[in-house]
């Protein structure tokens, strides 16, 4: 163990004594068998989707991927792999649960299939998260407040933008989605939902940085925090639109097609035939509104 001047943290396999007063020196010394880590991993995925909405407890976010960055400390590459695909896994899967009722329920797929499809999905994009703690353990730090403020969070985002777009990309309950209704929320205007998830997965490390950093670390987080936080009210608070002098008409078009008709072929004319004649009806609009995929058809058709 290095001296404590340099700042940093006891690994998890020492067996030297660190004095109780210490700050975060019960957690760092706590002894946690892998199989418990794996099984706490997957807790603190699962509950993230409580941030989303319906529910909108944004402040679930930050401490469910504090939790990640804390079981990732001192973890070898293989190990960090295996911790972040638990935690992705489990977040995906309880929030992309909806899967199964639309592939089975409404696209009448058998129960296998649905399954299959179900599990795969949340298994693919869990590699995204699994990829930040390898890298991170592979060819930078996964421990002190280097790692929980700088590296974590950078590389967390950067998995999670090619998330969003390789092979299509699928950016479902990205991090920065959580905070809709926090004081985050400003910096959507400023710099896009990548830049909410980053102040998300930064508070995140700032909440371990203060459990488990020294004095001058946890002084850092703190301010950190406050800056993070604060920049996000202040945008938030700042009108970054004007409304226009000249009111403008919208209709809003819904056909309630049910999904058991929608999607079969000899269902298409009619629905072609519904659409147009409620948009004629509204002729003369100036923004005329269509459900998501109003016409289940491929876009060159």
């Amino acid at each position: 163990m290095r001296s404590k001047c340099s700042g940093s943290l006891p690994r998890r396999q020492s067996s030297v004594a660190v004095p109780v007063g210490e700050p975060g020196s019960v957690l760092e010394r706590a002894q946690i068998p892998e199989r418990v880590e794996m099984v706490l991993a997957a807790g603190a995925g699962a509950v993230l989707p409580l941030a989303f909405a319906p529910f909108d407890w944004f402040w679930i976010a930050p401490l469910s991927y504090a939790a990640l960055f804390y079981l990732w400390r001192d973890a070898r590459p293989g190990r960090a792999f295996g911790l972040g695909f638990v935690y992705g896994f489990a977040s995906l899967l309880t929030g992309l649960y909806w899967i199964y009722i639309s592939v089975h329920d409404f696209g009448l797929l058998p129960v296998p299939i649905s399954l299959l499809m179900t599990l795969a999905l949340p298994a693919v994009l869990a590699l995204y998260v699994a990829a930040a703690g390898w890298i991170a353990a592979r060819w930078f730090t996964t421990t002190g407040a280097w790692a929980w403020l700088g590296v974590l969070p950078a590389l967390f985002v950067l998995c999670e933008w090619c998330r969003g777009w390789v092979a299509t990309g699928f950016g479902w309950l990205s991090a920065g989605y959580s905070q809709t209704d926090s004081w985050l929320m400003g910096y959507a205007p400023l710099a896009g939902m990548h830049a909410m998830s980053y102040a998300v997965l930064l508070t995140a490390g700032a909440i371990v940085t203060l459990v488990l950093g020294t004095l001058r670390e946890r002084a850092v987080a703190a301010v950190l925090v406050v800056v993070v936080w604060g920049g996000g009210f202040a945008a938030h608070e700042h009108e970054f639109t004007q409304p226009r002098p000249q009111a403008r008409t919208v209709a809003l078009v819904q056909g309630a097609i049910t999904q058991d008709l929608k999607w079969k072929p000899e269902q298409l004319p009619g629905t072609l035939s519904l659409y147009s004649g409620l948009t004629l009806q509204n002729a003369g609009t100036d923004l005329i509104v269509w459900p998501e995929a109003a016409i289940p058809t491929l876009i060159e058709y």
